[in-house]
């Protein structure tokens, strides 16, 4: 490291890095539709995992206490209910960024410009990007 590469407290740090893979997604959709994108594509995952959790706790309980197949029908169940939870928490965070996306959109073609984001308007901060 040379001299002019030392910390220097006044320069800005770098931005951050970021995969490879998302920054295709930002160019084609956008960052709203890419981050829509990547949570959607999750819920399957997080629905089965949810599931299969519940069912081996239930199998567990059951060899423990010798109540087969009760307590499996229960985790099962647990389980089920649990994926559901996490779908609809899904949905409503994808449709709250859907209608942020739809107003961004309408006030882009209201002004020619993107609005300002502010942290009190519940949305990231502008860093300029």
């Amino acid at each position: 490291m040379n001299e002019t590469e030392k910390y220097n407290p006044d320069r800005p740090p770098p931005p951050p890095l970021e995969a490879p893979q998302f920054k295709g997604l930002k160019k084609a959709f956008g960052d709203r539709e890419a981050q829509m994108t990547a949570q959607a594509s999750a819920v399957g995952l997080t629905f089965a995992v949810a599931i299969v959790l519940g069912l081996a706790l239930g199998w567990w309980l059951d060899r423990k206490f010798g109540t087969a197949p009760w307590l499996l029908l229960v985790g099962l169940f647990l389980g089920i209910a649990a994926g559901f939870k996490n779908l609809f928490t899904v949905s409503a965070r994808l449709d709250r960024l859907a209608q942020k996306a739809a107003e961004e959109k309408k006030h882009r073609r209201a002004t020619g410009r993107p609005p300002e984001e502010t942290s009190e308007q519940g949305g990231a901060l502008n860093h300029g990007q």
